[in-house]
């Protein structure tokens, strides 16, 4: 189980990268199903309550049992919302080009590099194990999902750089300054739905790691 930073405030941020981790990951073999979208939604309630209780053990059943419908729910509008995000690009994927396909799934890739990283080990460990479960949820382990798990595992075993290049260039923070001119063949600029995220988790990346 996950275990959260005392402040609330980074705890929220925690639990924001733990949903677009997971949320991710499911979009990886290219069909995010129901039963991974379930697991979600039920790790997430898992994870509230888990909090809940460890962090409000003087508090009546009553009351934690509030908080954990409220924040539960809360956290579950998080995974739709970013659900409903990571759909919308690759529906733009297809009404655009193939290079905005590959963009996409590069994209999603590298922030859950960030995040991962943002992580302490035994957090780290968690997140691997939790992703074994999704991956095993729809009962099929997709090559793509095995592939992906094993890179990040790899960052538990060595000093694994992650590239900020691929075969489209990807800036994780966009310099308007120097952007090169844009063109109908190579689409290097963010996209809006990124740079949200990239504000929200990395304008300081000590922000989601254990204190």
């Amino acid at each position: 189980m996950m275990t959260f930073n005392s402040d609330p405030q980074i705890a929220e941020k925690q639990m924001h990268a733990i949903v677009f981790y997971l949320t991710a990951f499911g979009y990886i073999d290219g069909e995010f199903d129901l039963a991974e979208k379930t697991f979600i939604r039920d790790y997430i309630r898992k994870l509230v309550t888990h909090r809940v209780e460890t962090g409000k053990q003087d508090a009546s059943l009553a009351l934690r049992a509030d908080l954990i419908k409220k924040y539960a729910n809360h956290f579950v509008e998080v995974f739709q919302e970013i659900d409903y995000g990571i759909r919308s690009l690759f529906t733009e994927a297809v009404a655009l080009d193939e290079d905005m396909d590959k963009f996409v799934y590069a994209k999603l890739k590298l922030r859950s590099y960030e995040i991962f990283e943002g992580f302490d080990r035994p957090n780290q460990e968690a997140l691997l194990a939790t992703v074994d479960e999704l991956i095993a949820a729809d009962g099929v382990t997709h090559p793509a999902e095995a592939r992906f798990r094993d890179e990040i595992r790899d960052l538990l075993d060595k000093d694994f750089e992650i590239r900020r290049t691929a075969s489209i260039a990807i800036p994780v923070r966009l310099n308007l300054d120097d952007a090169a001119p844009r063109t109908p063949v190579a689409r290097t600029e963010n996209h809006p739905f990124f740079e949200r995220l990239e504000h929200h988790y990395s304008r300081d990346p000590e922000l989601i790691k254990q204190q």
